[in-house]
């Protein structure tokens, strides 16, 4: 006779529900998780059917008293006779291995063996394996980011003490120094923002627009860009917009942008050669002051040539022609676009 209390009612309506053989059958049938019945030395004697689907067994009878151990490889066997020592112990054992499906599918999985006592009064083994290959792909996803972001935190550390390094030896005044480097790292931060967003890649027009930047006032107006738009790997796009950041800031101090009149043209394209294809660009300032040309190379000229040549195996062509400085540049089209940091 069932207790009148209302809470103790549900209590045996649970009960009652549970005892049902067909409702425990849909449970484990439903079931999204791998649940297997061992006997005492490990060999597999029921799996849900559930089970049967993640783990993508068609007939439960091709592996009916099979060795529950076999179904695992390399380290993880070990892992897994580990937990059949624990449960046949009296404890839990609790381990995560990747194995394989019935028709070969690979996944990870996260396992807990423990014992039971069958109505017949034999010692069973359940083991109940819950599929974390996602989650597992999520985190050696997370793995590889974290090991991006450190490489490039580290290169940008590099790039940066070497700007402020040779910015500083070069020179002429603290001022100088404080201004020209300021204009150097604010150029560094905005293409690599440019690359951040943009993932692994940077059109080459928004490169060069990020480039000129210290020239946002009305002379930009008189720096005619003319190419298509070619995508850019993130290393050999920071080397080129540094570079041609450091033509900008010398065409206004020295050059073609110093005075009212004179005009930079940018031009780019994609050529073809006997050696395949190639990046070409060309740097031309007509219409500024007589260049002198500088009795010995800056840090700038310096970060030009070798940034672009070291980089991509570039050919860099820098010429203070009394009319104007001229840039000339050709590399490789893969070099340009490979993903890998080329060191």
């Amino acid at each position: 006779m069932k207790p009148e209390n209302s809470n103790l009612d549900k209590t045996w309506e649970l009960e009652d529900i549970l005892s049902s053989s067909n409702i425990l059958r849909g449970i484990l049938d439903n079931s999204d998780e791998c649940i297997k019945v061992l006997d005492f030395e490990g060999r597999v004697q029921f799996m849900n059917l559930g089970g049967q689907k993640v783990m993508e067994v068609d007939d439960f009878a091709t592996i009916a008293s099979c060795p529950w151990i076999g179904f695992w490889n390399g380290p993880y066997e070990h892992l897994a006779q580990q937990a059949i020592s624990e449960a046949q112990a009296g404890r839990t054992g609790i381990f995560e291995g990747e194995c394989p499906t019935a028709k070969g599918t690979k996944k990870w999985w996260s396992v807990r063996v423990s014992q039971f006592k069958g109505e017949n009064g034999k010692n069973y083994l359940l083991s109940i394996s819950r599929d974390v290959t996602l989650v597992k792909q999520a985190h050696e996803q997370m793995a590889l980011i974290q090991q991006e972001l450190q490489h490039r935190i580290k290169n940008m550390y590099s790039v940066v003490q070497s700007v402020a390094s040779n910015t500083m030896r070069n020179a002429t005044s603290l001022e100088d120094a404080g201004d020209t480097l300021s204009a150097r790292l604010i150029a560094l931060s905005k293409s690599h923002a440019l690359l951040t967003t943009d993932n692994e890649a940077a059109d080459i027009n928004n490169v060069i627009e990020a480039a000129i930047t210290p020239c946002a006032d009305k002379r930009k107006k008189r720096v005619l860009l003319n190419g298509p738009s070619i995508q850019l790997a993130s290393k050999p796009a920071l080397a080129l917009g540094m570079a041609l950041h450091e033509l900008c800031t010398n065409a206004i101090k020295y050059g073609a942008l110093s005075n009212e009149s004179g005009i930079i043209s940018v031009n780019w394209d994609v050529v073809e050669d006997a050696t395949g294809s190639h990046l070409k660009l060309h740097w031309e300032e007509n219409g500024g002051p007589i260049v002198n040309a500088p009795k010995q190379k800056g840090f700038g000229s310096l970060l030009i040539q070798r940034a672009l040549a070291t980089q991509v195996e570039g050919d860099v062509d820098l010429d203070f022609a009394t009319a104007g400085v001229t840039f000339k540049f050709k590399a490789p089209l893969a070099n340009m676009q490979a993903i890998i940091a080329l060191n």
